[in-house]
């Protein structure tokens, strides 16, 4: 052995030549190959060439080159699949995961909400903690496609790796709106619960007995919640104020209502 050569068969050129004399294979049988433009409109003329020279071999180019394009299509879509596979799973995970938390998270928000958290804020956070949680599962989605690409790139196709740069920020985006949206939807029921509806839920809390205590600003919440309407025992304010709010009005107080203030409060006085 003189020498090994590499066969680069992707290529669609001849990878090397041998150089021998005419007459020291004048008596074999020889095969000639050669290659020419045929423009689409004139493929007519291979059927009567054919038909003229019937023992001529014709490989049309085109139609091969389109059966590869073909192949690396098919090999292109099932690489997404896998990007949108793995976003799915990693949505029903969420999903699950929301789900056996929901509890936690309630209680958790109704707490917030009533030290004055509105919804908007509680929702923030939510959106915040799901899209960044979506963030990584994207990431994560899209190196795994672009993995899989590489190995059958390189090591079943025996082709170039050549990386698909827009895979990167739509994966991305895409896992941090979708994971970010089904959190958000899956806890729409933690912002929309009324604080004391969670308050009754609770194992250790007798719900026909749930009662408000508040002092200085709190007193003026408990009056507040007295004064929407809220179906509690009752409430108790200390030093609190007054002032009711313009969105309470008209409203039923079915509330029990005890109010202990300094007669020489400066902040609540005497009528």
């Amino acid at each position: 052995v003189t020498s090994i050569r590499q066969l680069q068969w992707q290529s669609m050129r001849p990878n090397f030549f041998l150089i021998l004399p005419p007459r020291l294979l004048a008596s074999y049988p020889a095969t000639f190959m050669t290659s020419f433009h045929l423009a689409a409109e004139n493929k007519a003329f291979l059927n009567r060439f054919i038909r003229d020279f019937p023992t001529v071999t014709v490989i049309e180019m085109d139609i091969v080159l389109e059966q590869i394009r073909t192949i690396v299509n098919q090999v292109s879509a099932a690489i997404n699949l896998v990007l949108v596979v793995i976003l799915a799973a990693g949505a029903l995970v969420l999903i699950a995961g929301v789900q056996a938390s929901v509890d936690a998270r309630m209680h958790e928000s109704a707490i917030l909400r009533a030290l004055g958290a509105p919804r908007r804020l509680i929702l923030g956070g939510l959106l915040i903690e799901f899209a960044t949680l979506g963030l990584f599962a994207g990431l994560l989605a899209t190196v795994g496609a672009e993995l899989s690409v590489y190995f059958l790139q390189s090591k079943v196709m025996d082709m170039n790796y050549a990386p698909t740069a827009w895979i990167w920020p739509v994966g991305i985006l895409s896992g941090s709106l979708i994971i970010g949206s089904l959190g958000v939807y899956s806890c729409r029921k933690v912002v929309s619960t009324s604080p004391v509806t969670v308050l009754r839920e609770q194992r250790q809390v007798d719900p026909l007995k749930v009662a408000a205590i508040g002092f200085c600003f709190g007193g003026l919440c408990v009056l507040d919640l007295a004064r929407t309407g809220c179906d509690v025992a009752g409430v108790a304010s200390f030093h609190g104020l007054f002032m009711a709010p313009g969105n309470t009005v008209g409203n039923k107080i079915s509330a029990r209502v005890l109010c202990l203030h300094g007669y020489d409060d400066p902040m609540v006085q005497p009528p």
